[in-house]
C-alpha cells in the first residue's frame, strides 16, 4: 500500500537515527490540519497536534473523523490529513509511535521493526480506510492528494 510505504523508513536507513520533526506553533498546526477536509468535516473532527512526546488529541470531534498534520519519517514534510474513524484507529497510533521514537533518539530500523511487530500482534489494527483526504504542505503551498 502506498501510504504504508511513506510511513516506513527507506531500506538503507538501518543505522540512521530518526531526524527531528518539523515543529509548528499549536494554533497554526490546528489550522493546517483542518485544511485537509472541507469545513463540514473538519469543523466536527477530532484534532491531533504534535506535542513534546507524540501526538495529542486537542479537540474531541463528533463525526468520527480525525485531522492531523502527519510528519514523514525524514521529519521535514508536513502532510495535513483527515481520516474517518477506521483510519484514526489504525494509522494515528503508528504516527504517534514514530514521534515517540523520534523523541527517544531511536533508529529508523527500530521504528520499522516496531511497526511490523505492531501490525503482527494487532497493536495496530488493519482497518480499511475508505475515506482519506491528504494534502502535502511544503512551506509555500498545499498540494492535494485525496484518495
Amino acid at each position: 500500500m502506498r501510504m504504508r510505504q511513506q510511513m516506513l523508513p527507506r531500506a538503507g536507513a538501518d543505522t540512521a537515527r530518526l531526524k527531528p520533526a518539523k515543529r509548528m506553533e499549536r494554533a497554526a498546526e490546528i489550522a493546517l490540519a483542518k485544511t485537509a477536509a472541507p469545513p463540514v468535516i473538519a469543523d466536527h473532527a477530532s484534532i491531533f497536534v504534535l506535542g513534546p512526546h507524540g501526538y495529542e488529541r486537542v479537540v474531541s470531534g463528533t463525526n468520527g473523523f480525525g485531522c492531523i498534520v502527519q510528519r514523514t519519517v525524514e521529519g521535514s514534510a508536513l502532510i495535513p490529513r483527515c481520516d474517518e474513524a477506521s483510519g484514526v484507529e489504525s494509522l494515528y497510533a503508528v504516527f504517534s509511535l514514530l514521534e515517540e521514537m523520534r523523541v527517544q533518539g531511536r533508529r529508523e530500523s527500530a521504528y520499522r521493526q516496531a511497526v511490523a511487530e505492531g501490525y503482527k500482534t494487532g497493536r495496530f489494527p488493519r482497518a480499511a480506510v475508505r475515506r482519506t483526504v491528504l494534502h502535502a504542505f511544503d512551506g509555500r503551498r498545499v498540494h492535494e492528494c485525496a484518495r
